[in-house]
Protein backbone atom coordinates (compact mmCIF):
# COMPACT_ATOMS: atom_id res chain seq x y z
CA UNK A 1 0.00 0.00 0.00
CA UNK A 2 1.20 3.61 -0.87
CA UNK A 3 2.13 6.26 1.95
CA UNK A 4 -1.31 8.99 2.43
CA UNK A 5 0.01 11.86 0.43
CA UNK A 6 -1.05 15.25 2.46
CA UNK A 7 0.70 18.04 0.59
CA UNK A 8 -2.02 20.08 -0.92
CA UNK A 9 -0.12 21.11 -3.93
CA UNK A 10 -0.79 19.41 -7.03
CA UNK A 11 1.62 18.15 -9.05
CA UNK A 12 1.75 16.39 -12.47
CA UNK A 13 -1.20 14.93 -14.36
CA UNK A 14 -1.48 17.70 -16.96
CA UNK A 15 -2.35 14.93 -19.34
CA UNK A 16 -5.03 13.52 -17.39
CA UNK A 17 -6.38 17.19 -16.49
CA UNK A 18 -6.08 18.29 -19.98
CA UNK A 19 -8.69 15.52 -20.81
CA UNK A 20 -10.93 16.24 -18.10
CA UNK A 21 -11.14 20.07 -19.16
CA UNK A 22 -11.61 19.29 -22.88
CA UNK A 23 -14.58 16.20 -21.73
CA UNK A 24 -15.99 20.05 -20.00
CA UNK A 25 -15.64 21.91 -23.43
CA UNK A 26 -17.31 19.36 -25.30
CA UNK A 27 -20.32 19.12 -22.92
CA UNK A 28 -20.23 23.25 -22.66
CA UNK A 29 -21.37 23.23 -26.34
CA UNK A 30 -23.67 20.61 -26.06
CA UNK A 31 -22.07 17.50 -27.03
CA UNK A 32 -22.68 14.30 -24.58
CA UNK A 33 -19.61 13.28 -22.70
CA UNK A 34 -18.66 10.58 -20.33
CA UNK A 35 -15.30 10.12 -18.64
CA UNK A 36 -14.47 7.43 -17.03
CA UNK A 37 -11.19 7.40 -14.89
CA UNK A 38 -9.74 4.35 -13.58
CA UNK A 39 -6.84 2.81 -12.37
CA UNK A 40 -4.81 0.84 -9.66
CA UNK A 41 -5.56 1.60 -5.45
CA UNK A 42 -2.91 4.38 -4.70
CA UNK A 43 -2.33 6.07 -8.01
CA UNK A 44 -4.08 9.51 -6.88
CA UNK A 45 -7.41 9.01 -9.11
CA UNK A 46 -9.45 10.74 -5.88
CA UNK A 47 -6.68 13.46 -6.06
CA UNK A 48 -7.40 14.27 -9.90
CA UNK A 49 -10.52 14.24 -9.30
CA UNK A 50 -10.52 17.05 -6.35
CA UNK A 51 -8.67 18.78 -8.46
CA UNK A 52 -10.27 18.92 -11.59
CA UNK A 53 -13.68 19.89 -9.29
CA UNK A 54 -11.26 22.89 -7.64
CA UNK A 55 -10.82 24.22 -10.87
CA UNK A 56 -14.45 23.79 -11.94
CA UNK A 57 -15.68 25.70 -8.88
CA UNK A 58 -12.82 28.74 -10.77
CA UNK A 59 -15.67 29.64 -12.90
CA UNK A 60 -17.29 26.40 -14.77
CA UNK A 61 -20.46 25.15 -13.94
CA UNK A 62 -20.44 21.30 -14.18
CA UNK A 63 -21.46 18.03 -12.59
CA UNK A 64 -18.71 15.25 -10.93
CA UNK A 65 -20.60 12.09 -10.19
CA UNK A 66 -18.84 9.81 -7.56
Amino acid sequence: MHPRVTSSRFVGRTGELAELERGLREAAVGRPVVMLLGGESGVSKTRLVREFERRLSDGHDGLVLR
